[in-house]
């Protein structure tokens, strides 16, 4: 979505609730649009079903978010006010947060249930709700559903302790497009800031790369678009792995864009080869009903290696890690531009970015045959090579929103989808729930994320990529920030998705923005 833009000398913010961003759904409820009299801009949310109930207790986990990115003006203690309505004592508050942490200075935020819309600062236990915003810049806003039946119209934030929103408030403030490049793209050449420069404290940054480095390889830290700091061969290509598939599924985005298909498209519609050999797969009845989104969040149902593999679930019931999914739908793609996904890729993503066949290297394929329809055939479970350099310029892409040096090359949408969970798939049971604990809450189209607070010390809205021997490419919207490490080894021996591991590198870098 747009961004907001914090404007006046009150640091006052004004934002329409329906132009949220993202995870409006999970748990059986839902942010809908509502038409009730009396909203203040095109419509108004509804926090349903309306059965009187108390969503949840751990909101932050599993309750329905509403996400508003603010490129905050104005920094400390901002002041929060809701416009809402609630007609009983059970749908009248939500809860509030910044940059998906709960804060409680503006937890359970309330209003006096009644049939009229209302405005309020006051939180349950009667505290005035504010949000301390630390560091200028580009921040987001949460509002998760506490209780179903209320009807939420629109937020203000104001650094202006006296200030009192009247009537539908001050008008949604201006926006600044996200079509509006920043000044800085490093197509030729990263800029180079110092730490202090960009707002962080170095000895953290430090701390970071220590930690990489206790595994070697390469890395990069950059912030508003400037490499902060870098260590190792950063021109060198290493094998990424399973970071292959968020490479790989930047093709999707141009697929979307194109036209050619949509996520809940069948797969064996667009491939009707799709899913065999092996033959046994058909035998099962299940080929017919896996959807591109399945593939990508590995709901599929297909077994772990990336060759021909059989079905092992049925489709949408168990978060099942697959190389042979992701590659089938690398198959799907193939034939949908029909063309090699490496000439695809490198026309329309990669050498706008600045990279190189120097610097990215897709390899022929292990798994599967040379060629699909006669078309050179790319898999998606592994297989790129690239630098640390190449990676970082693949994150600030997501970073950017799809958006480069004023072109758009991968749809917004787009980005908002891969980057976090698909609703239906939360919750799901994983086939190894050891060596994949909670994927199916913090995992999203072939990318990584933090939805559920899985590492409680960073933004939720951070996502990464993440290959054998720990390749990441970590993008944090709220921070600006964009990090990547490869290396010939990684911080463990073999791999799973415990992301214990990722802290001590994550962490510090999170810590060091002032």
């Amino acid at each position: 979505m747009p961004l907001q833009q914090s404007v006046g000398g009150q640091g006052l913010v004004s934002i329409e609730a329906e132009n949220y961003d993202a995870n409006v759904t999970q748990g059986g409820h839902a942010w809908a649009p509502n038409n009730t009299p009396g909203y203040s801009g095109t419509g108004a949310l509804w926090a349903r079903p309306n059965v009187g109930t108390n969503v949840n207790q751990g909101y932050v986990s599993n309750s329905p978010r509403l996400d508003f990115q603010v490129n905050f003006v104005a920094t400390g203690t901002h002041y929060l006010w809701i416009r809402a309505l609630g007609a009983t004592k059970y749908d009248d508050s939500v809860h509030a947060g910044l940059d998906g942490n709960a804060i409680t200075s503006s937890d359970r935020l309330t209003i006096n249930f009644g049939k009229s819309w209302q405005w309020s600062r006051s939180t349950i236990d009667g505290s005035v709700a504010t949000i301390k915003v630390k560091t200028p810049g580009l921040h987001t806003v949460n509002v998760w559903m506490r209780e179903d039946g209320l009807i939420l119209d629109k937020l203000v934030l104001t650094t202006d302790a006296a200030y009192r929103p009247a009537d539908v408030g001050p008008p949604e403030s201006p926006r600044v497009q996200t079509e509006t490049p920043p000044q800085v793209w490093p197509t030729n050449g990263w800029d180079v800031a110092t730490a202090a420069e960009m707002g962080m404290r170095n000895e953290l940054l430090e701390q970071a790369r220590d930690y990489a480095l206790t595994a070697g390889g390469s890395g990069f830290i950059t912030r508003g678009g400037k490499l902060v700091m870098s260590w190792g061969n950063t021109t060198q290509r290493y094998d990424l792995k399973s970071t292959t598939k968020s490479f790989g599924v930047a093709a999707v985005g141009l697929a979307l864009q194109d036209g050619r298909l949509v996520w809940n498209d069948l797969a064996i519609e667009h491939l009707p080869s799709f899913g065999i050999p092996p033959t046994t797969n058909a035998s099962t009845g299940w080929l017919p009903s896996i959807t591109l989104q399945q593939l990508a969040n590995h709901t599929a149902g297909f077994d772990k290696a990336g060759g021909f593999i059989s079905l092992l679930y049925q489709p949408g019931s168990t978060w099942s890690y697959s190389d042979g999914g992701a590659n089938w739908l690398a198959d799907v793609l193939t034939v949908a531009f029909g063309d090699d996904l490496n000439t695809v890729m490198f026309n329309r993503v990669f050498s706008k970015l600045g990279i190189k066949t120097t610097d990215l290297f897709w390899r022929k394929n292990a798994y599967r045959g040379d060629t699909i329809n006669g078309i050179k055939r790319r898999e998606f479970g592994s297989g790129i090579s690239a630098s640390a350099d190449a990676m970082a310029r693949l994150g600030y892409l997501y970073l950017r929103r799809g958006i480069w040096d004023g072109e758009r090359i991968l749809p917004e949408s787009f980005i908002d989808q891969v980057r976090q969970p698909v609703a239906s798939t939360i919750g799901l049971p994983a086939s190894d729930p050891v060596k994949f604990p909670h994927a199916s809450e913090h995992y999203g189209l072939l990318w990584w994320n933090n939805a559920d607070g899985a590492l409680a010390n960073v933004p939720r809205d951070a996502y990464w990529s993440w290959g054998l021997k720990d390749s990441l490419i970590v993008v944090i919207p709220s921070l600006d920030v964009v990090i990547t490490r490869a290396g010939d080894s990684g911080w463990r021996s073999g791999w799973s998705s415990d992301y214990t591991v990722l802290a001590p590198f994550i962490e510090p870098i999170v810590r060091s923005v002032q």
